[in-house]
């Protein structure tokens, strides 16, 4: 029946979106009210809204408001939870370095050799390790989570916040650096089989 009504409403009526607010906050509060975060809730919902036009317009109207205002104070909370304070030890920066180094390496190369051994090229397969390294939004709201269930203290907080946000700035220059390595052979191969 939900469906139904949901695929046979003109969604831009203000009716379908206030309906689809009211049901994300249902979804959310009873998630959170079972004990699992409200995010899972926002996220069943969303799965389970069905497919087509109706959705696509649903997702166009209030796509504006949640990149504008949503998503950027999800990230003013994620970082005002954050003491950077707590990892300004000598011991702790270097500890934080190692730990962006070898999750930054460890990413690119698990998932590099992935694409390779699935029949990626080099290039390609570099691309996709780098993609891999932005770990963003996801990883936040899982530190959160964790953050809010006693699960990590501020301190362990704060160096996961640093890998997440410093291996997703490094995904750019990444792919630059694949980029241009790849400029480099493709002529270098060109010329030899000119000369062949």
């Amino acid at each position: 029946r939900a469906r139904h009504w949901f695929d046979t409403r003109d969604p831009g009526r203000d009716a379908v979106l206030v309906a689809a607010a009211l049901a994300l906050l249902a979804a959310s509060w009873f998630t959170e009210l079972i004990g699992v975060h409200a995010v899972f809730g926002a996220f069943a919902l969303g799965a389970a809204v069905p497919r087509g036009a109706a959705a696509e317009a649903l997702s166009e109207r209030i796509r504006p408001l949640t990149t504008v205002l949503f998503l950027p104070l999800f990230f003013v909370h994620s970082g005002m939870n954050t003491d950077l304070g707590l990892i300004t030890g000598p011991g702790l920066l270097a500890g934080a370095a190692a730990l962006v180094a070898l999750a930054f390496a460890g990413k690119l190369g698990a998932c590099t050799t992935a694409a390779r051994l699935a029949g990626e090229s080099w290039a390609d397969a570099a691309r996709i390790g780098c993609y891999m390294n932005a770990r963003g939004l996801m990883q936040l709201v899982a530190l959160d989570i964790g953050l809010r269930a006693g699960l990590v203290d501020q301190a362990a907080y704060a160096m996961i916040v640093v890998v997440a946000v410093a291996t997703t700035c490094f995904t750019a220059p990444g792919l630059a650096v694949v980029d241009r390595l790849a400029r480099r052979r493709i002529p270098d191969r060109e010329t030899v089989g000119a000369s062949a």
